[in-house]
């Protein structure tokens, strides 16, 4: 059995993946130069990658079982406080075991609003979805 700095190893390497993986995603999508966000690791709000359309994407992977509300919630309040500092709009990725990944956003009609940040606000996108949204956001 592994001893739970091994384990700790393992879980930022498949967050790291995971960070790679929607970076990927959005180079291939777009078209653009788009990376991680290194100095996360030396200050704390940072976001995971470099900021999209406005947004600051935090990129999440878990397995199933942290798949519930409560998790989502946390991740949603860390990327809220991430965004804010930086003038940005929350964008939690959250990778589904052997399905991709979602996307938690803001709502469009909470737009400008302070209650538009809280959790019980925010939509939940398939990548089609949010590759709309960050198009029409970029202007294109």
């Amino acid at each position: 059995m592994a001893d739970g700095s091994a384990r700790g190893r393992a879980s930022r390497r498949k967050g790291h993946d995971f960070e790679r993986e929607f970076c990927r995603w959005v180079r291939d999508e777009f078209g653009i130069e788009f990376g991680r966000n290194l100095k996360q690791y030396g200050q704390a709000q940072e976001g995971d990658t470099d900021p999209i359309a406005g947004f600051l994407p935090e990129c999440k992977s878990y397995g199933a079982e942290y798949q519930t509300r409560a998790h989502k919630a946390a991740a949603w309040r860390q990327a809220v406080a991430q965004a804010t500092k930086r003038g940005l709009k929350p964008l939690v990725v959250w990778k589904v075991p052997r399905q991709g990944f979602v996307a938690m956003l803001p709502n469009p009609e909470a737009d400008g609003t302070d209650w538009g940040l809280g959790f019980e606000y925010r939509r939940e996108v398939e990548p089609v979805m949010l590759a709309t949204i960050l198009r029409e956001r970029m202007g294109g």
